[in-house]
């Protein structure tokens, strides 16, 4: 029956990635580059002469509805693939509460226009750091009741061989590397914001919020760490950054996102963004050999992790599932971008 499901809904595509054509500079870009001014020539990112997409062989996505003792949900994930001459920008929002798909779909239309007025005037870092803020400031003046809803979101941005990895949330990305016998290998570029970690308890606690884990009859705990207000049993979020949760925010939750720069190598094959449906019964190593053992495509690849990471959830928690989604990039290698280029 999930497999059915699975082909009725799923969201898997294939992106051919084209070699750009010569592109004219927008007034906004040159005024960039030939300004006077130091603080618009720090927008660096622009200057590159290098069409991004050069550095992207293939793209592949899936996204699966979670279940509730077996009927699909809404799905309260968005994934975004935005790639011209000026980016490439991959990014996962995992929304939660009532009005969560609402948040993450704001995130997902909106994220290449704030990246890109950003990156007008600013650094790599600010603009990643800013574009994520911006797209907050326009979900809570939508007008969406963000008071007990939002959404994670982790960004990655692709220019020449450095990703810029901007989150907030629990959405984990991954570099999928080749080692010196062919193998493939996962690293970890982003830790979760929540509250196992140490510094993520202090600063929540220390604006006040509860941080409470629910047991059961038999004092046993049940699920994460929740934060809540001093006095009322709200909101029980799970994690300490987010995009909306206004409620949370008395809290001591913010959305503040942190940022990872990673310089690629030729070693360097897939990045990979996926939401908390996949890792919560998937490790990295095993999303890894997955990705490596697929014969087919990469498309193949994400079909099959997100089957198996439904299959898990339905084993494990009495036929339901969470939202499921996953993008995994294809990097061109390097000396193949080289001689295209020549």
């Amino acid at each position: 029956m999930f497999d059915e499901e699975l082909r009725e809904s799923k969201e898997v595509e294939t992106i051919a990635v084209k070699l750009p054509t010569p592109i004219e500079l927008t007034p906004e870009v040159f005024e960039v580059i030939t300004s006077k001014n130091p603080r618009k020539r720090r927008a660096s990112y622009l200057l590159v002469d290098t069409d991004p997409r050069l550095f992207i062989a293939e793209v592949a996505h899936a996204s699966l509805a979670g279940l509730d003792d077996g009927h699909a949900k809404k799905n309260q994930d968005r994934f975004l693939v935005h790639m011209d001459e000026t980016c490439c920008l991959f990014a996962v929002a995992d929304g939660h509460g009532l009005a969560g798909h609402a948040v993450a779909a704001h995130i997902q239309t909106s994220m290449p226009t704030h990246f890109l007025n950003n990156l007008l005037s600013k650094t790599t870092e600010e603009a990643s750091v800013d574009a994520i803020r911006d797209a907050e400031n326009g979900v809570l003046k939508s007008g969406i009741d963000c008071s007990l809803s939002g959404s994670t979101v982790s960004v990655a941005l692709v220019n020449e061989h450095r990703l810029f990895l901007t989150w907030v949330g629990d959405s984990l990305c991954f570099l999928l590397s080749r080692d010196q016998q062919g193998a493939l290998g996962a690293r970890l570029l982003n830790q979760p914001h929540n509250f196992e970690a140490e510094r993520e308890r202090t600063r929540v606690e220390a604006a006040g919020g509860r941080i409470l884990r629910f047991e059961d009859p038999d004092d046993n705990f049940l699920g994460p760490y929740r934060v809540f207000l001093p006095d009322q049993p709200l909101p029980g979020l799970s994690m300490s950054r987010s995009v909306g949760d206004v409620v949370a925010k008395r809290a001591g939750v913010i959305c503040e996102p942190e940022v990872a720069v990673t310089t690629l190598s030729e070693e360097d094959q897939y990045l990979v963004l996926c939401s908390d449906g996949v890792t919560e019964f998937m490790t990295k190593d095993e999303i890894a050999s997955t990705v490596h053992s697929s014969i087919a495509s990469l498309s193949e690849a994400c079909e099959q992790i997100v089957r198996e990471a439904r299959r898990r959830w339905v084993e494990a928690e009495n036929n339901s599932s969470d939202d499921i989604t996953i993008v995994v990039v294809r990097f061109r290698p390097k000396k193949k971008t080289d001689e295209r280029q020549d």
